[in-house]
């Protein structure tokens, strides 16, 4: 098995998922969703809350019209970043287990 085929494939299923939610947040503005896309995401949040400054100056009175938009990509990159740290360290546990299991003493 490729050492990251679970981390890309967890990066992407990530991306997918927090881009439907935010999709569907779009579309249907229920208020737990919003809860969920940014209480239950803190890191995700933080990332794009802190990326936002680099593609827009945001000191005037309001932000510029496709700031939005571009948080809520950076909310998903953010989401799916975090999902690819999860499947290297998911991936590097197995490894390492599995050779502290291979590598014991068979009595």
């Amino acid at each position: 098995m490729n050492r990251f085929s679970l981390p890309f494939a967890l990066i992407v299923g990530g991306f997918a998922a927090k881009g439907a939610a935010i999709i569907a947040y779009g579309v249907f503005h229920p208020p737990e969703l919003l809860t969920v896309l940014t209480t239950f995401d803190p890191v995700g949040f933080r990332f794009a809350e802190a990326a936002l400054p680099i593609f827009f100056d945001l000191r005037g009175i309001a932000p510029p019209p496709a700031a939005p938009a571009v948080f809520e990509v950076l909310l998903a990159i953010g989401f799916a970043v975090q999902c690819f740290v999860l499947g290297i360290a998911i991936t590097e546990g197995r490894r390492l287990l599995g050779k502290r299991v291979s590598s014991s003493p068979v009595t």
